[in-house]
């Protein structure tokens, strides 16, 4: 069997499955499919007026084959190592580690984030504070991320091309979304902790929504009106001899580069604000330092709130720059961890905020909530 696929100018990449009996470039016209190959659009550099086929062929001879004791393994060597090869190939043992850690940790992140949000539904009369509601929307964006998420190993088990698809632009929608959120946290401690001074913004919170919200549905919208097959099912591999892999309904690997641009510049942004307020924090310690102890609760205090923020910003997800490569076992495993709960660990930043301000009320406090009372 053989597929021939003509590439010019546009090539985006390309997946082939391949069946007992057919091949395709579409795998939800091919259910039963056992072989699958993905072509990055970095294969390719064509120009505008070049063309280039791609011929695919599978031999399906077994009855040639039945004398041979040991398997045939063909191997292809890149050699062209300008571009940076990305290796998610793990073992089986450790996917499945790793699995089992991720949906424990979402799972409990998604039980608290619900809890959070009941919380604040029931009181939101009484909730003045715009740093509270800019919370409440990025754990809103991690609920759609994890209800998501969790079932979508098992959707994609079912082969049903309409309910895949759909898992899979809501699941990139509402990580494009919780990436969006996590920046607005950031320009919001921006505003708070740098600027502090004339930062009133008329309809604030209805300008951040629009942001937060209202931007990745254009992207998603806009990919999925260019071609609604960037979405469907995708395949982990594993480097184990039984080739037990995992598939996902999720964005293609020639739209990834959405993502790691919205990423990427979240997480450069958030990085520069958490060094802002590093700085801020070491400044304030200086001045008071005839009234704190040398490494004593101050320093602990302060580690705590980096790391806090850390996570609300999530300066966490960094680690997937380290992709490029061979990950290290050990920082897939630090990934899965500390992402997973970041919903749980967003539960906490938030209780321990309330019972601060509850325990020690100050002026400042005060004369922020009557702020932000007027940018509402």
């Amino acid at each position: 069997m053989a597929h021939l696929h003509k590439a010019d100018g546009n090539f985006s990449g390309l997946t082939i499955v391949a069946s007992q009996n057919e091949t395709s470039s579409d795998d939800s016209l091919l259910p039963d499919f056992f072989i699958q190959v993905n072509l990055s659009k970095t294969l390719l550099n064509l120009s505008s007026s070049e063309t280039r086929n791609i011929v695919f062929c599978l031999i399906n001879a077994p009855d040639l084959y039945k004398g041979l004791r040991d398997p045939v393994n063909i191997t292809f060597f890149v050699m062209d190592n300008s571009i940076p090869q990305v290796n998610r190939t793990i073992s089986e043992t450790d996917l499945k580690i790793l699995t089992y850690i991720s949906l424990i940790g979402c799972s409990v992140s998604l039980f608290f984030l619900l809890v959070t949000l009941l919380q604040y539904l029931t009181h939101r009369k009484t909730a003045v504070d715009v740093s509270l509601k800019v919370h409440m929307n990025l754990a809103l964006a991690l609920v759609l991320l994890n209800v998501h998420f969790l079932p979508n190993p098992k959707v994609a088990e079912l082969h049903i091309p309409g309910a895949c698809k759909y898992l899979a632009i809501m699941l990139h929608y509402a990580l494009l979304t919780t990436f969006t959120w996590m920046a607005i946290e950031g320009f919001h401690l921006y505003l708070l902790l740098v600027r502090v001074f004339n930062i009133y913004i008329s309809r604030y919170l209805l300008k951040l929504g629009l942001v937060g919200w209202g931007g990745p549905a254009i992207v998603v919208a806009i990919i999925a009106i260019i071609n609604t097959d960037f979405y469907g099912r995708v395949t982990i591999q594993t480097s184990g001899e039984n080739n037990t892999n995992v598939t996902i309904c999720y964005v293609k690997d020639s739209i990834n580069i959405v993502n790691d641009a919205f990423f990427g510049l979240t997480w450069v942004f958030n990085l520069a604000i958490l060094g802002l307020i590093c700085k801020l924090m070491v400044s304030l310690r200086t001045k008071h330092a005839e009234v704190h102890t040398p490494g004593g609760r101050s320093t602990w205090k302060d580690v705590c709130t980096v790391l806090s923020m850390s996570c609300l910003l999530g300066v966490t997800w960094g680690l997937v720059f380290f992709a490029f490569g061979n990950l290290p076992t050990p920082a897939l495993y630090l990934f899965c961890i500390l992402n997973s709960l970041q919903g749980f660990f967003i539960f906490l930043w938030i209780y321990m905020s309330k019972r601060q301000a509850m325990a020690h009320p100050s002026p400042s406090q005060t004369q922020s909530s009557k702020s932000d009372t007027h940018n509402n």
